[in-house]
């Protein structure tokens, strides 16, 4: 993997730690009047503020910005539906006692795709574990399992963020599974098909072609295997392989980097951040792309003429 390795630290990807769904695996938690039931491996991921419950000694100092995903067992919640959605940038305290009730209750099922300010709350909190070293595998596992739940842009951005951010703390390539790559940003998403898969396939290719300065997008629209199946005889001819390799981009050639970002405010703010190369304006990958799909493009001209 040449210059990628030093990233993560290894070239294989390796699968990502399973979650239990023994449904005889929980915790009760009482908030307020009310008593919930949660699985244990949601539980073990919470922070608690007060109460039996409480786990947060260690790192709620005085003039520090607070946890934002913190649950107070003496809140006031209110078994009612909320009337308004959760405001961005959450935290527990700012939730209204109907949307605590739905919040804790949502904590039980996190699979369904309740109001999305859910997840970013306990997105924060699953990120502070990570940013410890606390429960890493268990917090990867659970981001994993929302990002593949969760059909919400914001959402699968950060969350992708907080794997990679995860992946390059940790030299762990294989927190890259669970990711959806397609819908990550584009820096991040060919920088992490190349490192996880050694190459680019036809289609990865193709999906980035408006980021690699394809401005003419009509062939691809109007007839995308056509344009596939155009670009792959290109890559066999140029490669020897259907897929443009890793290998064509020399070590250390990266110049620039791209900024992975944990969606936590709470957490220090110069560890909140990590660089990765920018491999979108590599010109060892974006010169030899860029031609790729202009030649195939201007070949799609000359069968409609």
């Amino acid at each position: 993997m040449g210059f990628l390795s030093t990233i993560f630290g290894k070239d294989m990807a390796l699968p990502a730690p399973k979650i239990s769904n023994d449904p005889h695996a929980a915790r009760k938690v009482r908030i307020d009047a009310h008593h919930y039931i949660i699985p244990k491996e949601v539980y073990d991921l919470l922070w608690f503020g007060d109460g039996r419950h409480k786990n947060t000694q260690e790192f709620v100092k005085e003039g520090m910005v607070a946890e934002p995903s913190i649950i107070f067992g003496k809140s006031s919640v209110i078994r009612e539906d909320p009337t308004t959605k959760v405001e961005f940038y959450p935290s527990y305290d700012s939730l209204t006692p109907e949307q605590k009730y739905h919040y804790v209750k949502w904590l039980g099922k996190i699979d369904k795709s309740d109001d999305v300010g859910y997840a970013f709350l306990f997105l924060y909190g699953l990120e502070r574990h990570i940013h410890a070293g606390s429960m890493v595998e268990q917090a990867v596992s659970m981001i994993s399992r929302m990002h593949q739940k969760f059909d919400n842009e914001s959402f699968n951005y950060y969350s992708s963020n907080t794997l990679v951010w995860a992946a390059h703390k940790y030299r762990r390539v294989e927190f890259l599974n669970g990711l959806k790559m397609d819908t990550m940003p584009p820096g991040t998403q060919i920088f992490v098909k190349l490192y996880t898969k050694g190459h680019l396939t036809p289609n990865d290719i193709m999906i980035l072609s408006k980021e690699l300065g394809l401005a003419d997008q009509d062939f691809i629209k109007d007839d995308p295997e056509l344009f596939e199946a155009k670009l792959l005889e290109r890559l066999i001819k140029k490669y020897g392989e259907p897929n443009f390799p890793l290998s064509e981009v020399p070590g250390s050639s990266s110049e620039t980097t791209i900024s992975v970002r944990l969606a936590n405010f709470s957490l220090p703010e110069a560890e909140r951040t990590v660089e990765i190369p920018d491999m979108l304006n590599n010109k060892y990958v974006r010169e030899p792309l860029q031609e790729l799909l202009e030649k195939t493009n201007r070949s799609g001209r000359l069968i409609v003429i």
